[in-house]
Protein backbone atom coordinates (compact mmCIF):
# COMPACT_ATOMS: atom_id res chain seq x y z
CA UNK A 1 0.00 0.00 0.00
CA UNK A 2 1.34 3.34 -0.89
CA UNK A 3 0.93 6.73 1.45
CA UNK A 4 0.83 10.01 0.14
CA UNK A 5 3.61 11.41 2.01
CA UNK A 6 6.67 10.68 0.37
CA UNK A 7 9.71 9.22 2.38
CA UNK A 8 10.88 12.48 4.14
CA UNK A 9 7.69 14.15 4.26
CA UNK A 10 7.03 13.85 7.92
CA UNK A 11 10.06 15.46 8.43
CA UNK A 12 8.74 18.30 7.13
CA UNK A 13 5.39 18.26 8.28
CA UNK A 14 7.08 17.84 12.02
CA UNK A 15 9.56 21.29 11.28
CA UNK A 16 6.61 23.19 10.15
CA UNK A 17 4.12 21.92 13.17
CA UNK A 18 6.99 22.73 15.63
CA UNK A 19 7.82 25.94 14.15
CA UNK A 20 4.01 26.93 14.08
CA UNK A 21 3.80 25.61 17.56
CA UNK A 22 6.63 28.31 18.51
CA UNK A 23 5.39 31.43 16.90
CA UNK A 24 1.93 30.70 18.50
CA UNK A 25 3.12 30.20 21.88
CA UNK A 26 5.63 33.44 22.31
CA UNK A 27 3.65 36.13 20.40
CA UNK A 28 6.06 39.09 19.48
CA UNK A 29 3.01 41.92 19.48
CA UNK A 30 1.58 42.96 22.73
CA UNK A 31 -1.03 45.93 23.09
CA UNK A 32 0.26 47.75 26.04
CA UNK A 33 3.62 48.56 26.87
CA UNK A 34 5.36 46.89 30.02
CA UNK A 35 5.37 50.53 31.27
CA UNK A 36 1.84 51.68 30.94
CA UNK A 37 -1.95 50.20 32.24
CA UNK A 38 -5.04 51.26 30.74
CA UNK A 39 -8.35 53.18 33.04
CA UNK A 40 -11.51 52.12 30.61
CA UNK A 41 -14.72 53.13 31.93
CA UNK A 42 -17.80 51.99 30.58
CA UNK A 43 -21.58 51.96 30.72
CA UNK A 44 -24.92 52.54 29.78
CA UNK A 45 -27.53 55.38 31.17
CA UNK A 46 -30.91 56.71 30.89
CA UNK A 47 -30.93 59.93 31.78
CA UNK A 48 -35.13 61.34 32.29
CA UNK A 49 -37.07 63.15 29.57
CA UNK A 50 -36.90 66.76 29.20
CA UNK A 51 -40.50 67.32 29.69
CA UNK A 52 -42.28 65.28 31.25
CA UNK A 53 -46.55 65.51 30.61
CA UNK A 54 -48.63 66.84 33.52
CA UNK A 55 -51.65 64.79 34.12
CA UNK A 56 -53.90 67.67 32.00
CA UNK A 57 -51.84 67.34 29.05
CA UNK A 58 -51.83 63.66 28.93
CA UNK A 59 -55.67 64.18 29.29
CA UNK A 60 -56.10 65.98 26.09
CA UNK A 61 -53.12 64.09 24.05
CA UNK A 62 -55.79 60.57 25.16
CA UNK A 63 -58.28 62.79 23.91
CA UNK A 64 -57.10 63.47 20.92
CA UNK A 65 -55.52 59.83 20.26
CA UNK A 66 -59.35 58.48 20.72
CA UNK A 67 -60.41 60.32 17.30
CA UNK A 68 -57.74 58.93 14.68
CA UNK A 69 -58.35 55.94 13.06
CA UNK A 70 -57.50 52.76 15.19
CA UNK A 71 -54.14 51.67 13.11
CA UNK A 72 -52.83 55.43 14.06
CA UNK A 73 -53.33 55.47 18.12
CA UNK A 74 -50.09 54.51 19.93
CA UNK A 75 -50.76 51.78 22.52
CA UNK A 76 -48.20 53.28 24.35
CA UNK A 77 -49.03 57.24 25.76
CA UNK A 78 -46.28 59.43 25.30
CA UNK A 79 -47.49 63.04 25.05
CA UNK A 80 -44.65 65.96 24.49
CA UNK A 81 -41.11 65.18 23.50
CA UNK A 82 -39.72 62.12 24.10
CA UNK A 83 -36.15 64.10 24.45
CA UNK A 84 -33.91 63.02 27.05
CA UNK A 85 -31.23 65.14 28.95
CA UNK A 86 -27.59 64.97 28.30
CA UNK A 87 -25.10 63.48 30.17
CA UNK A 88 -22.54 65.59 31.78
CA UNK A 89 -19.20 63.28 31.88
CA UNK A 90 -15.74 64.10 33.76
CA UNK A 91 -12.87 61.96 34.39
CA UNK A 92 -9.64 63.14 36.46
CA UNK A 93 -6.58 61.19 37.22
CA UNK A 94 -4.11 62.91 39.80
CA UNK A 95 -5.71 65.93 39.54
CA UNK A 96 -5.49 66.17 36.00
CA UNK A 97 -8.71 66.39 33.80
CA UNK A 98 -8.64 63.77 30.81
CA UNK A 99 -11.41 63.84 29.65
CA UNK A 100 -14.93 66.31 30.34
CA UNK A 101 -17.61 66.54 28.01
CA UNK A 102 -21.83 66.58 27.28
CA UNK A 103 -22.76 63.59 25.96
CA UNK A 104 -26.00 63.26 24.22
CA UNK A 105 -28.79 60.72 24.32
CA UNK A 106 -28.56 58.63 21.04
CA UNK A 107 -31.04 57.77 18.45
CA UNK A 108 -33.01 59.83 15.99
CA UNK A 109 -34.99 61.99 18.70
CA UNK A 110 -31.93 61.56 21.00
CA UNK A 111 -34.89 59.31 23.27
CA UNK A 112 -32.53 56.85 23.71
CA UNK A 113 -30.08 55.05 26.33
CA UNK A 114 -26.41 56.84 26.11
CA UNK A 115 -23.43 54.36 25.74
CA UNK A 116 -20.00 55.77 27.23
CA UNK A 117 -16.87 54.14 26.54
CA UNK A 118 -13.22 56.24 27.19
CA UNK A 119 -10.28 54.41 27.30
CA UNK A 120 -6.76 56.18 28.83
CA UNK A 121 -3.32 54.93 28.83
CA UNK A 122 -1.37 55.77 32.04
CA UNK A 123 1.78 55.23 33.56
CA UNK A 124 2.48 52.03 36.05
CA UNK A 125 1.99 53.00 39.75
CA UNK A 126 -0.45 54.57 42.09
CA UNK A 127 -3.27 57.02 40.75
CA UNK A 128 -6.32 58.73 42.11
CA UNK A 129 -8.78 58.42 40.11
CA UNK A 130 -11.99 60.51 39.88
CA UNK A 131 -15.24 59.56 38.08
CA UNK A 132 -17.96 62.49 38.05
CA UNK A 133 -21.10 61.88 35.85
CA UNK A 134 -24.65 64.07 35.94
CA UNK A 135 -27.83 64.53 34.28
CA UNK A 136 -27.13 67.88 32.55
CA UNK A 137 -30.65 69.89 32.83
CA UNK A 138 -31.93 67.46 35.32
CA UNK A 139 -30.31 67.64 38.36
CA UNK A 140 -27.69 70.07 37.53
CA UNK A 141 -23.25 69.44 38.11
CA UNK A 142 -22.01 65.87 38.89
CA UNK A 143 -24.80 64.30 40.80
CA UNK A 144 -22.99 60.70 40.77
CA UNK A 145 -19.30 60.45 41.74
CA UNK A 146 -16.48 58.26 43.01
CA UNK A 147 -13.00 58.84 43.97
CA UNK A 148 -10.67 56.47 44.56
CA UNK A 149 -6.79 54.99 44.71
CA UNK A 150 -5.96 52.48 42.51
CA UNK A 151 -2.61 50.37 42.34
CA UNK A 152 -2.18 50.12 38.39
CA UNK A 153 0.22 47.13 37.91
CA UNK A 154 2.44 46.77 34.09
CA UNK A 155 -0.58 46.01 30.90
CA UNK A 156 -3.43 45.83 33.52
CA UNK A 157 -6.74 46.89 32.36
CA UNK A 158 -9.13 48.81 35.67
CA UNK A 159 -12.89 48.83 34.42
CA UNK A 160 -15.30 51.25 35.83
CA UNK A 161 -18.86 50.68 35.26
CA UNK A 162 -21.40 52.64 36.47
CA UNK A 163 -25.17 51.47 37.44
CA UNK A 164 -27.27 53.78 39.38
CA UNK A 165 -26.03 54.99 41.83
CA UNK A 166 -22.79 53.66 42.27
CA UNK A 167 -19.76 53.57 40.14
CA UNK A 168 -18.29 50.04 40.20
CA UNK A 169 -14.41 49.33 39.59
CA UNK A 170 -13.19 46.21 38.23
CA UNK A 171 -9.34 45.81 39.34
Amino acid sequence: MKTLIPPGGWIVLAAVAAFVGFITSRPAYCFHKDDTAQLAVSFKHTTPRIHECPESEMKSYLAGRDNRPRHMQNAKAECGSRERHPLALRITVDGRVLTEKEIQASGWRHDTSIFVLEQHMLPVGRHTVTVEAGEKGAAGGYAFNISREINFGPRDVVAINFKKPDFLVFE
